[in-house]
């Protein structure tokens, strides 16, 4: 992942993780709960963010 640390947290549904790109822009990422924290974060590696302009 190209981010800053994560917060990964399981929920009542499944995971919700967080994370900041290095230039502060945060995304969030919900995933079901068939997915184990090594799928969730293997999702999270794949985000990439391209700013606008």
């Amino acid at each position: 992942m190209h981010a800053q640390p994560a917060q990964l947290v399981p929920a009542g549904y499944g995971w919700y993780l967080q994370a900041r790109f290095p230039d502060g822009t945060v995304f969030a990422l919900q995933a079901p709960e068939a997915f184990t924290a090594a799928d969730v974060l293997a999702v999270a590696e794949q985000v990439t963010y391209t700013p606008a302009g």
